[in-house]
């Protein structure tokens, strides 16, 4: 016969309901998914709230997990437990923090990195969070980054990371490196993650979103300190100087040869290191000349030749093509280039049509060569083009550093 439970054991049974309804966690439980901050102190863990243009949490649990990777199932005796905030949707005025990286290491030693890691990911997810209008997995919200303490067997000892579905590996952590070093690995995995991948490649790698996620969203990063809405002390491994110095190394040079010649059939299609840097260096051609939401759109846009393979980069080159081609306004984010109140010349791509033009910012002048020919003409306030294509753009801009825009509307 079945035994009736007995009224005491009802009512503990209700409260416990009740308590996990609230979202109040047992002892020793893990924290939440997603929690509010006045529900931290409920944790037995350390924490710290992050402020600042891409604020969040960092959560730390007191009691030592004994956690292990999928892949190669060492031991993690640290973790650190990441989330954004996000504005809470009943009208409080407490934020709702979310769990986006699980960051974790083999002991507490590590615990400096660890956080200087979390800190940078919070930075790199708030980048494409906002830009891109983009999050991680519904199903797989949390990505897990593991700090491994040497480079697993099989791989080359100088790997410095990998990455799998939800799963970061960054190798080595004891391993000498710069911090402009780190910034750029820990923005390379992520990238492949985070961003969509063209395919193809037969160096340095296969897929390209992992070189674009390093440079893509170091340039981001470089714009929002430049623009004082991300503060020195909010973002670990980086300050002004390094990213001007990799700026200027390791992106701008890419931007520049397609702003100078336009594009090159050829080096698009190259499966080559140099293949890959024209890619990635026409990616931050599109985010710096036309804008990030276009560069959004051409990914969107982008679509394998062949249902037999992935997207390849002139795949993405039609990507761009087609997202202009359905613009009835551009606007071009003129560059500084040489000296200023001096003439200088860039190509950009415009779609058929008859476009009024108007000046905004530092900019002074503009002209596009006329050819009448096939049908180019050009006054200081109208184009018409009856083909598309890539035209050279000669312009001059003031000493003014405001921003120089040149916006392009459709007629009719």
């Amino acid at each position: 016969m079945r035994k009736h439970p007995e009224p005491t054991t009802i009512l503990l049974l209700c409260l416990a309901l009740a308590l996990v309804s609230f979202g109040v966690p047992a002892a020793g439980q893990s924290p939440l998914q997603d929690l509010t901050r006045s529900q931290i102190r409920l944790f037995n863990s350390s924490s710290e709230v992050i402020e600042g243009a891409f604020p969040g949490l960092l959560l730390i649990p007191n009691v030592k997990p004994n956690y292990h990777d999928e892949k190669y199932q060492r031991s993690y005796h640290l973790a650190c437990h990441v989330y954004a905030a996000f504005p809470s949707r009943t009208g409080d005025t407490e934020p709702v923090y979310r769990r986006r990286f699980l960051v974790c290491a083999a002991n507490e030693d590590a615990l400096p990195f660890v956080k200087q890691v979390a800190k940078l990911l919070l930075v790199l997810y708030g980048e494409r969070h906002e830009r891109i209008h983009d999050d991680h997995s519904v199903n797989l919200p949390t990505v897990n980054v593991w700090l491994t303490e040497r480079v697993e067997p099989g791989l080359s000892p100088d790997t410095g990371g990998e990455q799998f579905q939800n799963q970061i590996y960054l190798y080595d952590i004891h391993r000498e490196r710069s911090d402009i070093e780190w910034a750029r690995e820990i923005a390379h995995e992520y990238g492949h993650y985070a961003l969509p991948g063209i395919a193809g490649f037969k160096a340095p790698e296969e897929w390209a979103n992992g070189v674009l996620g390093e440079r893509l969203f170091l340039k981001w990063v470089r714009e929002d300190m430049k623009s004082g809405r991300i503060k020195t002390e909010e973002i670990a491994f980086v300050t002004p100087a390094l990213l001007d110095e990799y700026y200027a190394r390791a992106i701008w040079p890419l931007i520049r040869r397609i702003m100078a010649d336009g594009t090159n059939g050829q080096f698009i299609t190259s499966t080559s290191a140099k293949g890959m840097d024209y890619y990635t260096g026409l990616a931050m051609y599109v985010d710096t000349l036309y804008g990030t939401p276009v560069l959004v759109n051409a990914m969107s846009d982008t679509r394998s030749a062949s249902s037999l393979t992935f997207p390849r980069a002139s795949d993405f080159l039609t990507g761009v093509l087609t997202t202009l081609l359905g613009e009835n306004e551009i606007t071009l984010n003129v560059p500084a280039l040489g000296e200023v109140e001096k003439e200088n010349t860039i190509h950009f791509y415009l779609p058929a049509g008859a476009w009024n033009v108007s000046m905004q910012g530092s900019i002074l002048s503009w002209r596009v060569p006329a050819d009448p020919k096939v049908g180019l003409t050009c006054t200081a306030k109208q184009i018409v083009a009856r083909k598309a294509g890539w035209l050279s753009l000669t312009y001059l801009r003031a000493r003014d550093s405001a921003p120089a825009m040149l916006t392009f509307r459709k007629r009719g």
